[in-house]
């Protein structure tokens, strides 16, 4: 039975700004084959998690933050007449407007809300509930008007339910309505037919009904100076005075999340109070605030309240037995009603009308308050175990999830490893940010990741090069398989190295050299030097695949890693030419010349020629190349010469020096210019030595006929050691074609040139 990875071959790379490389890790004798990682450094969407949250992922900056803190106004709407009350459905808000009736707003942008429809209301629109595709408003003296609202674009009216007192306030449960009208009290009204809405009888309160809410089978009745009245609703048509709870101020509205009714209470600001028991009340705080308290909305542990004169406050609700003020914005008239459902939040205002604003959680709704990603494993394989690393500000808790975020496991940043109790393949990381201070709190700039795969094979991590040597031979590396350990099943005891002929990178097809094995000791990754069938040149890359065989005691039992390749390069230059001698020719000119060259790659001989002997080799000076041994220069005048081979991978030798004797000799040079790697494939960098501090110093490029490619470096420069990088490209940021290139550097009149190999 032959078994085989269905990893990809190649190396795992993840589009995410840079890629951590594989790390040589020392693991225990657990069942962890093969390390991979990446960083995030937040200037890509790709594996963003696109749920809504306030965390902002800011790809300009590279940083995931909080919002600013405070209310940032968004769209305003002046609504003909007052503003009440407002409810959001289906990326509408609808607005209780006091003469206008029902108002449809459509808030797909927030910055200008354009209205839709209107729907005439009987009488001074006051409140609004909404219950499936219906919205309920109480009507002032007109009582309960209902509309569909299935459409919000489409108003459609349905039916009326008159009621004996001022209908102030409404909340809907089920088939029934539940009216506030002032001291009459509680009307019950039945919507089960909302063309037919039926009145059916009223409850008193102990005074004025302003507000009401629904909390199980109980109702909140916001009761003026009476303060919060429980009726119990079990039986709905029928509600029953359960308890009562006097407070400071006018109790005008009244909201419920959880456990907790939030009063608006006037001139006594915003009360708390714990409806545990929602037949014995109890106060838990109240919060002076500026202006008549008429609204307050929930999210999260954070209060929205709309305060009259003193307009729109961001409250903390994170203990409604500790309410604090974390910031406020003024309106220009009476702030009434807020209305919110995740987004922007939209007041309702008695001179602008309708006006919205982006609020800052600060910290305060931990489940919204994340940067979240989706599945970053870059294969199917499980992720057995990871390490974490970040950089970041202030307060930011981490967790990994292997299963897609079904289970969240607790990370610490400081790179250490954790284990997943079941490995899985669908791999996440999710980063809450706690607001602990002031702005800007918590800034999150990168996650670093490195994480193991359960792989029944090996995996190649590299196939390089070996630096220094005369070429065909590469480092072949891999990580072992996770069957490498002691009493695994399936134990693998030894790896086979294969190459695959002709050289190539394509598996399959093809056929395949075996060319080594080695004892599998339980190490966490085995290297061989391993031969090629050719090297690398200028005219072209001579890739060679290899794959290792992981083998178990069974014969019939192994595991084939993915296909991966590399390429060698003699990385020696030729020894200069012998023999190089000038004289002068018959008439005018020189007659030059030089032995053979011993070299089996030899290409050509390359002839410079030059007024002042310090001039080393360089495009402009190039004379001649040839494969001869001899030259006739017709140039009258004193010259100097120098003299290089060239091998077929385009390295150049030192030059060799032949000219004038009377001449002075050449100058001290001392520019040190030197390549590495070379040859290179993509990137060289390039070193030298500034002699001393603000030199001109002036780094080009050109090809072998002397045409210029690109200016790397001119200007002064710092004394010591200098450093450009040439990324292969033309000045006009193109590509150039492999093959011998020549670098030279000019300073205070000195040259240096030397020769580069670029093997694409």
């Amino acid at each position: 039975m032959k078994k085989q990875s269905r990893r990809p071959a190649g190396r795992t790379m993840i589009p995410f700004g840079a890629v951590l490389a594989v790390l040589a890790l020392h693991l225990p004798s657990a069942a962890l084959a093969v390390g991979d990682g990446f960083d995030e450094s937040f200037i890509s969407t790709l594996y963003r998690d696109t749920v809504w949250t306030t965390a902002t992922w800011d790809t300009i900056t590279g940083e995931v933050r909080l919002p600013p803190l405070g209310l940032a106004p968004r769209g305003v709407y002046n609504t003909p007449g007052n503003a009440f009350a407002g409810a959001i459905v289906a990326g509408h808000l609808l607005v209780a407007d006091g003469s206008a009736g029902l108002l449809s707003f459509a808030i797909a942008d927030p910055d200008a809300p354009l209205l839709v429809d209107t729907g005439t209301t009987a009488d001074q629109a006051r409140d609004i509930d909404l219950a499936g595709d219906h919205a309920y408003l109480a009507i002032g003296a007109g009582g309960l008007q209902i509309f569909s609202v299935g459409d919000p674009a489409n108003l459609v009216a349905a039916g009326v339910a008159d009621v004996p007192g001022f209908a102030s306030g409404v909340a809907v449960a089920g088939n029934w309505a539940y009216i506030a009208q002032s001291n009459l009290g509680v009307a019950v009204v039945g919507v089960s037919d909302p063309q037919n809405p039926v009145h059916v009888k009223d409850v008193s309160t102990l005074d004025w009904a302003r507000g009401i809410a629904v909390t199980g089978q109980y109702l909140a009745v916001a009761d003026g100076i009476a303060g919060l009245t429980i009726l119990d609703a079990s039986v709905p048509d029928d509600p029953v005075f359960a308890a009562g709870l006097d407070t400071d101020g006018t109790v005008l509205d009244v909201t419920v999340a959880g456990n907790v009714a939030y009063l608006a209470a006037g001139a006594a600001g915003l009360i708390t109070v714990d409806l545990t028991d929602p037949t014995s009340p109890g106060l838990l705080d109240a919060l002076p605030l500026v202006g008549t308290c008429r609204h307050a909305t929930v999210r999260g542990d954070t209060v929205f309240v709309a305060s009259g004169s003193g307009g729109l406050y961001l409250v903390d609700g994170s203990d409604p037995a500790d309410l604090a003020i974390l910031a406020r914005s003024d309106t220009a008239g009476e702030a009434y009603h807020i209305s919110q459902a995740g987004g922007p939040v939209w007041l309702c205002d008695g001179v602008e009308g309708i006006k919205g604003f982006t609020a800052d959680p600060l910290g305060l709704d931990p489940l919204n308050n994340q940067a979240r990603s989706l599945n970053i494993n870059s294969g199917s394989d499980p992720v057995a175990r990871a390490s974490l690393t970040a950089d970041f500000s202030d307060s930011v808790a981490f967790q990994l999830s292997v299963d897609g975020g079904v289970t969240w496991t607790p990370t610490p940043p400081d790179g250490s490893w954790i284990e997943f109790a079941a490995p899985g393949a669908d791999f996440r990381w999710r980063a809450t940010l706690h607001q602990t201070g002031p702005y800007p709190g918590p800034i999150l700039r990168q996650v670093s990741l490195v994480y193991e795969w359960l792989l029944d094979s090996a995996e190649i991590l590299g196939v390089g090069d070996i630096p220094g040597d005369e070429g065909l031979q590469v480092r072949v590396t891999w990580a072992a398989s996770r069957h490498d350990t002691v009493g695994a099943t399936d134990q693998v005891t030894e790896y086979s190295l294969y190459r695959r002929f002709p050289p190539g990178k394509a598996y399959p097809p093809g056929s395949w050299d075996y060319l080594a094995t080695i004892p599998a000791d339980g190490e966490r990754e085995y290297s061989l030097v391993a031969p090629t069938l050719a090297d690398s040149s200028a005219s072209g890359t001579a890739w060679t695949a290899f794959f290792v065989r992981a083998r178990t005691g069974n014969a019939a039992v192994f595991f084939d890693s993915p296909v991966d390749s590399g390429y060698s390069v003699n990385n020696l230059r030729p020894a200069p030419p012998t023999g190089f001698w000038v004289a002068p020719a018959a008439g005018s000119g020189h007659d030059l010349g030089w032995h053979p060259s011993p070299l089996a790659n030899f290409s050509h001989f390359a002839l410079y020629r030059a007024a002042d002997p310090a001039t080393p080799p360089q495009p402009g000076t190039l004379l001649a190349v040839s494969l001869q041994t001899s030259y006739s220069d017709p140039a009258p005048g004193t010259w100097y010469y120098k003299l290089t081979v060239v091998d077929t991978e385009g390295r150049e030798s030192d030059p060799v020096s032949a000219g004038d004797p009377s001449a002075a000799p050449p100058a001290p040079f001392d520019l040190a210019l030197a390549g590495h790697p070379n040859p290179f494939n993509s990137l060289v960098t390039l070193t030298f030595a500034v002699p001393y501090e603000g030199a001109e110093i002036l780094v080009d490029v050109f090809d072998p006929r002397g045409r210029a490619v690109r200016t790397l470096r001119t200007g002064p420069a710092p004394a010591g050691a200098g450093t450009v990088i040439w990324d292969a490209r033309d000045a006009g940021g193109r590509p150039v074609p492999s093959g011998l290139y020549l670098c030279r550097i000019r300073c205070d009149g000195r040259e240096q040139v030397r020769g580069l190999s670029l093997v694409r």
